[in-house]
C-alpha cells in the first residue's frame, strides 16, 4: 500500500568488517601502516617501513640517473672537442691545398692545365670536408646543448677547455673495486628490493 505508485524499491544493507590481523600489534602496523585505513576499505596503505625502503630506492634510482647524464655529458663534451680538433685539422688541410692550386694557376704555362684541374679538385674536395666536420661539430654541440638544457641556438659556440689528457693516470684498481661495489647505485638498488 503505496502512497504513490513508483517503481522503485528501496533495500537497505549493513556490513562490518574485521581486516585480518588488524590491531596485531605495532611491528604489523608499522609494515602494513594505520589500521583505520585498511579497515574504511580505502586503497591499500603502507606502513613506515615500506614507505622507507621505497624512498631509499627513489633515492638510488635518482643517483643511477644523475651518474648516467654526468657521464653522457662527459661523452658528448669530448666528442664535441674532438669534433673541433678535426674541424681544425680538415681547415689547415684546406688552406694547404688551397695554396698549391693557388701557386699552380699562377704557373699555368709551366704545368699545364690537367695538373692545375687536379689541384683544384683537391681543393673542393677539402672544401667539403670541412663542411662535413663543421657539420659534424654542430650536430655533437646540440646534443650537448640539449643535455644541459641549454637552447639550440643561442649565439654563443661551446668550446672545449682544455685538451683531452694525453694519457691515462694511474688507477688503484682494487680501491675503486671496493668503493664501486660499496657505492654503486644498481647494487644499493638490489639490496633494498
Amino acid at each position: 500500500n503505496l502512497l504513490f505508485p513508483s517503481s522503485y524499491s528501496g533495500n537497505l544493507g549493513v556490513e562490518l568488517r574485521q581486516p585480518l590481523l588488524a590491531g596485531a600489534g605495532f611491528e604489523f602496523a608499522e609494515i602494513a601502516g594505520p589500521a583505520s585505513a585498511r579497515t574504511r576499505g580505502g586503497p591499500l596503505t603502507q606502513g613506515i617501513r615500506i614507505a622507507q625502503i621505497n624512498q631509499r630506492i627513489s633515492a638510488v634510482d635518482f643517483d643511477l640517473a644523475l651518474r648516467l647524464l654526468v657521464r653522457d655529458v662527459h661523452q658528448v663534451y669530448w666528442q664535441l672537442s674532438a669534433a673541433q680538433a678535426a674541424h681544425a685539422a680538415e681547415l689547415e688541410v684546406r688552406d694547404a691545398a688551397e695554396r698549391v692550386w693557388k701557386e699552380m694557376a699562377a704557373n699555368r704555362e709551366a704545368l699545364g692545365g690537367a695538373i692545375i684541374a687536379q689541384a683544384e679538385q683537391t681543393y673542393l674536395e677539402a672544401q667539403s670536408r670541412v663542411e662535413a666536420a663543421l657539420a659534424e661539430v654542430y650536430e655533437t654541440e646540440t646534443r650537448l646543448r640539449r643535455l644541459i638544457s641549454l637552447p639550440p641556438a643561442d649565439g654563443r659556440v661551446i668550446q672545449s677547455e682544455a685538451p683531452p689528457i694525453p694519457s691515462p693516470p694511474h688507477i688503484d684498481w682494487r680501491s675503486s673495486l671496493a668503493e664501486a661495489l660499496q657505492s654503486r647505485p644498481e647494487l644499493q638498488r638490489q639490496k633494498l628490493q
